[in-house]
């Protein structure tokens, strides 16, 4: 197998500079590079896939959705930033889960009736 970049220098010289070809001497020579270009553009697309594959995960991690109740009592002993209704937002610490209701923090009880109506929570601070 070529080198990727004999692989390309034989494209561009096809035609007009055969003898210079790195495939020239071989049989079939078309076939040979085609099959070592093949063999790059799918090492291309894997990397192309593993590229956007990357860039959904970090969109994802830069995405600062509302945690769900379910999401909310898995942050147990971790830092959130809750936004009330009629308070200024603020950094607070999920201390632990009461019951399936209620969820106790450094500053105050969140009950599982008002996510979203009278307060919400979120991974990361909200501007």
């Amino acid at each position: 197998m070529k080198t990727l970049d004999e692989v390309i220098k034989a494209f561009e010289q096809c035609n007009d500079k055969c003898y210079e070809c790195a495939y020239h001497l071989g049989n079939n020579c078309i076939i040979k590079r085609n099959s070592d270009a093949l063999h790059y553009l799918k090492a291309y697309k894997d990397d192309k896939d593993d590229l956007t594959a990357l860039r959904t995960f970090w969109k994802e991690q830069q995405a600062n959705p509302a945690l769900t109740w379910e999401k909310l009592k898995q942050m147990e002993g971790k830092p959130v930033w809750v936004e009330y209704d009629g308070y200024k937002p603020m950094w607070d610490i999920v201390d632990k889960i009461i019951n399936e209701r209620t969820i106790e923090t450094y500053n105050c009880m969140l009950h599982n009736e008002g996510i979203g109506i009278y307060w919400q929570a979120y991974r990361k601070e909200r501007k």
